[in-house]
């Protein structure tokens, strides 16, 4: 097949220039059992939570433009390696060669369309208003929740905007429910208390200027869903307001 004038899935993993990209699907997912046990229920698990974790509500405005280019490229990249470990015949490909080629998942076709159609199934697909509301009422108060903030509080030495950087479903809304949370972990000697938690936790400055960035953040989201077509889908108002809460 002639190749199209940019392969995305090189772009999307830094191997342009090669016959096909090399790289391991199932790190991208954080999936660190063997991989021939993987089931496609935990591949799927797997996804939603990166998903989730990468999704475009959750780059920040006061990001970079590398920074947000980074953070979207690892949401595509996600979404790249579900597509193929979700497939059963494009998975076991994958394992005999270690590889990915765009003509594995786009049928033949070289058409710049074809990969535009991808991208908005992408970004509207697993991941769109009614399964993060569903998700997100799961996710919260959890055991899972809980474990997450203990192992990023841990991970982040206590820093507050690092740990709802990276918990799923957190938003400026939770916040005094996850400071709760925390805190009776440290209470109940689960987390040591670290100086950095302290002042972190009581800045309301910095409080203040996260809930401008989050309302800034879901407008540009809400902007680059406009762009490609996937608004309706991927930010159900209601819904998502909803979630939020």
């Amino acid at each position: 097949m002639a190749e199209t004038e940019e392969d995305p899935s090189k772009r999307i993993f830094n191997t342009s220039g090669t016959e096909e990209a090399e790289v391991d699907l199932y790190a991208t997912l954080e999936l660190n059992t063997p991989r021939e046990t993987i089931t496609e229920a935990e591949i799927r698990t797997a996804y939603r939570k990166q998903a989730l974790r990468y999704h475009p509500d959750k780059i920040s405005s006061s990001k970079s433009e590398p920074e947000k280019l980074e953070a979207r490229q690892k949401f595509d990249q996600i979404g790249l390696a579900y597509k193929i470990l979700s497939d059963p015949n494009l998975r076991q490909r994958y394992h005999q060669t270690g590889k990915i080629d765009q003509n594995d998942f786009l049928d033949g076709c070289d058409d710049q369309a074809s990969w535009s159609a991808y991208f908005k199934d992408l970004w509207s697909g697993e991941v769109n208003a009614q399964t993060i509301e569903e998700f997100t009422k799961k996710y919260r108060d959890s055991e899972e929740e809980s474990n997450d903030l203990r192992d990023h509080y841990l991970e982040f030495d206590g820093s507050l905007p690092e740990i709802l950087s990276h918990t799923m479903c957190a938003s400026d809304e939770c916040e005094p429910r996850l400071i709760k949370r925390i805190d009776k972990m440290i209470k109940d000697g689960i987390i040591p208390s670290k100086p950095i938690w302290e002042k972190t936790k009581k800045d309301i400055k910095a409080r203040n200027n996260r809930r401008k960035l989050a309302q800034q953040e879901s407008k540009e989201a809400e902007e680059l869903a406009k762009e490609l077509g996937v608004h309706d889908k991927l930010f159900n108002n209601n819904n998502h307001k909803k979630s939020s809460k």
